[in-house]
C-alpha cells in the first residue's frame, strides 16, 4: 500500500449540516474499498483568486490515506462525479 492525500474543495452552498455530510461520505468512499484512513484535515472556507463553477469559496479537506495503486483512480473518478465537490486533487505521498 502506498500514502496518498486528497484534498477536495466542497460546496459551501451544501450548509454545515450537507458539508460534514460530504465528509463522512468521502471517508466511506475511503475505507470501504480497503484503504487506510490516516487522518482528515479541515481547512474551512476559504476564498478563490477565481470563480469556480460560479462559485467565490469553497469548504477545504484534506484527506491522507494509504491505499493500492489502482484505488486512486476508481475515487478520483467518484470525486469527478460528485456534484457537490467543486473540486478534487490526489497526490502520492513520499514515503
Amino acid at each position: 500500500m502506498r500514502p496518498y492525500e486528497m484534498m477536495v474543495i466542497i460546496d459551501p452552498d451544501l450548509g454545515e449540516d450537507g458539508i460534514a455530510k460530504k465528509i463522512q461520505e468521502i471517508r466511506e468512499w475511503i475505507e470501504q474499498d480497503g484503504a487506510v484512513l490516516e487522518s482528515i484535515e479541515e481547512w474551512g472556507h476559504r476564498k478563490f483568486a477565481y470563480p469556480i463553477k460560479k462559485k467565490d469559496e469553497g469548504y477545504y479537506a484534506i484527506f491522507y490515506f494509504k491505499a493500492e495503486p489502482a484505488f486512486s483512480l476508481t475515487l478520483r473518478r467518484k470525486v469527478e462525479l460528485d456534484s457537490g465537490i467543486l473540486r478534487g486533487m490526489i497526490v502520492r505521498r513520499d514515503e
